[in-house]
C-alpha cells in the first residue's frame, strides 16, 4: 500500500500488491483491468512494460469497489486483514 501522508483518498496499490491481497495471479488481475472490472491507471502516466507488475496504480476506493462487486473472484490464499482494512476504509 502506498499513501501520500494521511489523506485516505490518495491510498493506492500496485498490481503485484493486489495479487498478494486477493490471492490470485497477475494474469487474472490483468484480465480484470483489461475487462474494466478493476479500475487501474499507469503509474506516473507511464505505460507498463511487458513485465512491469508494479507499474499499475490501483486506488484503494477502486479495489474496495471491486471486492464488494466481485467477492467470488477472491482467491483462497488471501490477506484477510488487508481486505477487511480496505473494506472499512483503513487501507
Amino acid at each position: 500500500m502506498h499513501e501520500r501522508w494521511a489523506d485516505p483518498s490518495t491510498v493506492w496499490y500496485t498490481k503485484k500488491e493486489v495479487c498478494e491481497i486477493l490471492g490470485v495471479g497477475h494474469k487474472r488481475v490483468q484480465s480484470w483491468i483489461d475487462d474494466g472490472q478493476l479500475k487501474a491507471s499507469w503509474h506516473h502516466e507511464r505505460k507498463p512494460s511487458k513485465h512491469g507488475l508494479g507499474a499499475w496504480h490501483i486506488e484503494a476506493r477502486d479495489l474496495k469497489a471491486f471486492i464488494r462487486r466481485y467477492p467470488e473472484e477472491i482467491g483462497r490464499n488471501v490477506d484477510m486483514i488487508q481486505i477487511v482494512e480496505i473494506l472499512v476504509g483503513l487501507g
